[in-house]
């Protein structure tokens, strides 16, 4: 098998489908090595280095998945480390099951903005009006501070003889 069909088979194995990340790391191998074996021999050099086999791979795989735990430095860009983390990340998933991993379907579903559910309305607020809204609490009229008028804060309360009051209907305004 001559050098151009080599590459035909590698790119062949990079799209292709696989059943694990093992297996297609055993194909490339596999591949990449009679490739570098065959170009040693006639052009004394690596066809197929192992840096370019990687950046293939990364690109067929979903980036935003891999990419964090890939550090581009020349100690962790090796082949055998790039294996374990994909390895660990997708295990023993079929290309498909890698390719929907990244994927999340966009269904949009249409909710109100002021939506708020009646039935739940009324069990932690109390009883509702026909109209939907709710009674105002009254004051204890007892408690000195709950009629005092926090304009004047109950200092006017002896002027012209009003007594407590609010302020609405304070002098000082």
């Amino acid at each position: 098998m001559g050098m151009v069909e080599l590459i035909m088979e590698f790119e062949k194995t990079i799209t292709e489908d696989f059943k694990s990340v093992a297996e297609l790391f055993q194909k490339l191998r596999n591949v990449s090595n009679r490739l570098n074996r065959q170009g040693q021999e006639t052009l004394r050099v690596h066809l197929l280095p192992s840096q370019l086999m990687i950046g293939k791979l990364l690109a067929m795989l979903p980036g935003h998945l891999c990419g964090p735990s890939v550090t581009f430095s020349q100690e962790e860009f090796t082949l055998e480390k790039i294996e374990t983390k994909l390895k660990s990340i997708f295990s023993n998933k079929s290309k498909a099951e890698v390719q929907v991993t990244g994927k999340t379907t966009q269904r949009s579903i249409e909710i109100p903005v002021n939506y708020a559910a009646r039935g739940m309305a009324g069990a932690k607020k109390g009883p509702m009006k026909k109209s939907g809204k709710r009674k105002t609490m009254m004051l204890s009229t007892d408690v000195e501070q709950a009629n005092a008028c926090f304009y004047c804060k109950g200092v006017h309360n002896d002027k012209n003889g009003i007594g407590h009051h609010f302020k609405k209907d304070c002098p000082m305004r």
